[in-house]
């Protein structure tokens, strides 16, 4: 059982490195599906982490559809997956050119 448990968050971490925003997709509706898969690759607090954070974050900018979008938020260096996820879905809302 510990194995399969093991198997099953090692298959949602390689999922969650490959993840990329689809081109109809919100950034919030791309932001739950990182959540989503985060929460199985992680282990309950671990996902709070600040190197975890760094990594969620970092999976979350390089799989945005939008460049401009990719650009301004390695300029704007967010602490936390929610705090970017937060800035990109009001920029994505708001149709701001963020260049």
């Amino acid at each position: 059982r510990r194995l399969r448990q093991i198997s099953d968050s090692h298959c949602a971490l390689t999922a969650l490195r490959r993840l990329r925003q689809r081109k109809w997709e919100s950034v919030q509706m791309y932001g739950d599906r990182i959540i989503d898969l985060a929460e199985e690759a992680f282990q309950g607090s671990e996902i709070e982490e600040k190197c975890t954070q760094r990594q969620l974050t970092d999976i979350f900018i390089d799989g945005l559809e939008e460049s401009s979008l990719q650009e301004y938020l390695l300029r704007k260096k967010p602490n936390s997956f929610n705090q970017a996820l937060t800035v990109g879905e009001q920029n994505f809302v708001m149709g701001l050119n963020v260049r």
